[in-house]
């Protein structure tokens, strides 16, 4: 059998179909990528219970650790707060006692993130110990929707939803909006979010529900930024101590693409907005959508592996301004980074960083943009531009 790397980067993509042809080729299964991970590792990291019972079937190695950071797939779902997988992977003989070079378990990952389902498969006696109330800081949620747009008055809510109910909120949507309205009947992303097109631009819009997160680069974010190699070390500066703040977002709508890759001056912005009756988002809803309602990190990885392979997929590509890069909410172009705007004036601001994209076409410089470090570190006079849409209240 030949060891062959696509495969690991297939797993990494969510990439089913390819990872089982190449597995029915006869790819080894012990193939890894440039972060030394396997097939398994990445379909864990991806919370992908099929496909890791399906590399499990075949014959994979659920001890496997990478070589660079000591972890084991049972590390990745865990830091995918997958609990399926975890099940699935401890039945297979994975070790949880096993410690990455970070010197954590699975159960340390689950435990420092919160994780409460994973931290239940993995030490069952702690979801049976009784809970001891904390202080929390209450996140005060905006007003909520009017009664036709109910289903989009959290994210709980909005994954609730049947696919009938997320047509019927496309419908809803554009009866209250007007005749420049309509809905698509498509759901978008993972979240499978209801789109509505407006007629007279031609721009497609997904219905982001409420909800709530913790704004701003977070400890361990800055600490994976650290982690990654850097050709660049002055950008390392860029990240200081985590800032954090609970937000809360409005329900809104959202151009699933920015009007182009091609990056608009502010004055070429202005001048765009003012022929459409639309808006840009707020620095909150950007990093909302970008954080796929606050589950995903800006990194768009969870662990130095994953993000050294994301690095050096990009690396290794060819710059393509159309590259597609979405998040669960089916909204793609966000890692180039946006222009933004003040909810109380309206005015441009300025661009949120990217939420994860390394500039491959800069030679061997690579940046990693993180949309937590806001407009005041963000010194870039041309940004692309996405349109956003307010709901009623």
């Amino acid at each position: 059998m030949r060891k062959d790397p696509a495969l690991p980067e297939a797993a990494f993509d969510d990439d089913v179909a390819t990872v089982k042809r190449l597995v029915k080729r006869g790819v080894h299964l012990e193939s890894v990528d440039e972060s030394g991970q396997t097939a398994l590792g990445n379909a864990a990291l991806a919370g992908n219970v099929a496909l890791v019972k399906f590399l499990l079937a075949a014959g994979a190695n659920a001890k496997h650790v990478s070589r660079k950071w000591k972890s084991s797939a049972l590390h990745l779902a865990a830091e995918a707060n997958a609990p399926e997988v975890v099940k699935v992977l401890l039945q297979a003989g994975a070790k949880p006692s096993l410690k990455d070079s970070f010197g954590q378990t699975a159960l340390d990952v689950a435990t420092e993130r919160k994780y409460a389902r994973v931290i239940a498969v993995l030490a069952p006696e702690r979801a049976a110990a009784p809970v001891v109330k904390q202080k929390t800081t209450t996140v005060r949620l905006p007003k909520p929707p009017p009664t036709a747009f109910t289903v989009l008055s959290s994210l709980d809510t909005w994954r609730a939803a049947t696919p009938a109910q997320r047509r019927s909120l496309a419908e809803k949507v554009a009866d209250v909006l007007g005749d420049d309205w309509t809905p698509t009947g498509s759901l978008h992303g993972k979240a499978q979010l209801a789109e509505v097109l407006h007629r007279p631009t031609g721009v497609r819009f997904v219905a982001i529900p409420a909800g709530s997160f913790l704004s701003g680069l977070r400890a361990d974010e800055v600490e994976l930024a650290q982690s990654l190699r850097w050709q660049e070390p002055s950008t390392l500066e860029l990240f200081g101590p985590a800032k954090t703040a609970p937000a809360g977002v409005a329900p809104f709508l959202c151009a699933r693409a920015p009007v182009s890759t091609e990056p608009m001056t502010k004055k070429q912005a202005e001048q765009a907005l003012r022929r459409t009756p639309f808006r840009v988002m707020t620095p909150l809803e950007w990093e909302y959508v970008a954080r796929d309602g606050g589950d995903s990190p800006f990194v768009n990885a969870r662990t130095p592996d994953e993000a050294e392979a994301r690095c050096a997929k990009l690396f290794r590509a060819a710059f393509d301004p159309k590259q597609k890069d979405a998040t669960s909410f089916g909204v793609w172009g966000l890692p180039l980074g946006e222009w933004v705007s003040s909810k109380k004036s309206g005015a441009l601001t300025g661009a949120c960083g990217g939420a994860a994209m390394l500039w491959p076409w800069q030679g061997d410089e690579l940046i990693e943009c993180f949309a937590g470090l806001r407009d005041s570190q963000n010194s870039n006079t041309q940004n692309p531009l996405r349109f956003a849409f307010s709901l009623p209240r």
